[in-house]
């Protein structure tokens, strides 16, 4: 492969590492050491979330030499891949998609390290040159992120030119899913008898009409249950399973809040009681025999009357 002059790499890299946060300045001095050790520090973070355990796989893809050119190096120096007069981040962007196919085809051995609670990988005892790191994905609560395949060199210039040789950057998250909340509440109407209600019901979670999951709603989660899922179109629905003898149901959905209500008619009360059954023989007993009296009476006079 043809040498490649720093000076070309550097004005064509400013865009790069200035996109992932490492400060780059043109036309920087010439003055650097081939055989200095150097590092590089990458943090995977985003809109305040970091992104701990993710495998981060780098790999040097050319060496510098000391009249400031660079040659792709060890495998990497086989591929048909050229660096040469490139000058602007799309081209740059170009050969780092492009290496980083061959690297994952060929199943080239990178250096991978996994990053801290702050999101944070370092290497260390770094030759210069230049370095591809691959891209990752990852999801937390808040959604699905994928941090951008880039390059970069080593040593790079700071803003005053000179050349440095621990190098931090912050690796472009190059697309964001959020993710949505969604709840399901369960809702009685049964007041008179709620104490005949069961203790429990099911209800299916469906992602595009497909059974999700089958959760448990009682009184111990309040009748209630929340997730997350990614914001890509999904439609979520839900439906109560097995539901209660004698009650209905119906089921609406407010956003991202489903409510499903069981109904069950309460019985009518009994008419009110005017007084105590219990006494009332007495008057019946005398209303009886008051109209018997009545009665043989008229019919005594009747009879005197003939």
């Amino acid at each position: 492969m043809k040498k490649k002059l720093i000076s070309i790499i550097a004005f064509a890299l400013a865009a790069t590492l200035l996109a992932v946060g490492l400060p780059f300045a043109v036309g920087a001095s010439d003055t650097f050491d081939v055989e200095k050790k150097g590092s590089i520090t990458l943090y995977y973070t985003h809109n305040g979330d970091t992104f701990e355990g993710l495998d981060i796989k780098l790999f040097r893809v050319a060496e510098l030499f000391p009249d400031g050119t660079y040659a792709l190096t060890g495998e990497f120096s086989e591929y048909p891949v050229n660096i040469y007069g490139i000058t602007t981040q799309e081209q740059w962007d170009v050969v780092a998609s492009t290496l980083a196919s061959y690297a994952i085809a060929d199943a080239i051995e990178p250096s991978v390290l996994k990053t801290d609670s702050e999101g944070r990988v370092s290497y260390t005892e770094l030759a210069t040159g230049l370095y591809l790191v691959l891209s990752v994905n990852t999801t937390n609560e808040n959604g699905a992120y994928m941090f951008e395949t880039f390059m970069l060199a080593l040593p790079a210039p700071d803003e005053n030119e000179v050349y440095q040789y621990e190098i931090t950057a912050y690796p472009k998250c190059a697309s964001y899913v959020p993710s949505l909340e969604y709840k399901v509440v369960k809702q009685w109407n049964d007041i008179g008898i709620s104490d005949e209600r069961p203790l429990s019901i099911e209800v299916g979670i469906y992602k595009d009409g497909k059974l999700d999951s089958v959760q448990i709603l009682s009184a111990e989660n309040d009748w209630t249950y929340s997730w997350k899922a990614q914001d890509d179109g999904s439609v979520w629905t839900v439906a109560e399973l097995n539901v209660p003898d004698e009650y209905t149901v119906t089921m609406e959905s407010n956003e991202n809040v489903f409510v499903i209500t069981n109904t069950r008619e309460v019985p009518p009360p009994p008419p009110p009681q005017t007084g105590d059954t219990s006494v009332m023989w007495p008057y019946i007993l005398i209303l009886c025999l008051s109209g018997a009296i009545l009665i043989a009476f008229a019919t005594r006079r009747k009879r005197a009357e003939f």
